[in-house]
């Protein structure tokens, strides 16, 4: 897999946001919200079949009818929807997927299998996931605000990788702490 794959991951030129929406109060919403708002410069695609544009972009019913290459995939579905979605990405050879979708181990069994169908898939595909039920990432120095936190932190020199780091990632953003990148692996 290699360095490639994380680079795709952490310097995405085409971002795709499975679950995008314009209605206030949806993690859809806001993923949108930071990725304009902090800065990307990149390629921004929506993807959700019931919408032709969001937020001023043309939207997308599948990540299998983007027509250009892409880099990176944050999923903000029903985790149920997750599997066909990373067989998708898989397919697409996307570079990297963060799913945010929460609904896996943390509510037993079903939710158990459903993260193991998803490793198997990506694990069989070469494809590097974060998450799922994450909060995504953070790259100030990039301006790559791929969470659902509504507040890009500043630049710095602090790498965070904890399943604390929504927490820690909070508390740079009134404390005046520079922020390298925060990652929040997964459950």
């Amino acid at each position: 897999m290699g360095q490639y794959n994380l680079d795709r991951i952490f310097k995405p030129q085409h971002i795709a946001v499975v679950g995008a929406s314009e209605k206030a109060g949806t993690i859809g919403n806001a993923l949108m919200k930071s990725l304009v708002n902090g800065g990307f410069s990149g390629m921004l695609s929506p993807v959700n079949p019931k919408h032709k544009t969001i937020h001023g972009h043309d939207a997308f019913k599948s990540v299998s009818l983007l027509q250009t290459k892409l880099d990176l995939a944050i999923i903000a579905t029903p985790i149920h929807t997750v599997i066909d979605i990373v067989s998708e990405c898989v397919e697409k050879k996307v570079g990297g997927v963060i799913i945010i979708s929460a609904g896996g181990k943390e509510i037993g069994e079903k939710g158990r299998e459903i993260e193991e169908k998803i490793q198997q898939i990506a694990y069989a595909g070469g494809l590097r996931i974060v998450g799922p039920n994450c909060m995504g990432i953070i790259m100030p120095g990039v301006k790559l605000n791929a969470s659902f936190a509504s507040e890009m932190p500043t630049a710095g020199i602090i790498t965070i990788s904890t399943p604390l780091s929504q927490i820690i990632g909070v508390v740079t953003l009134v404390g005046g702490i520079g922020l390298l990148i925060m990652v929040n692996r997964k459950n």
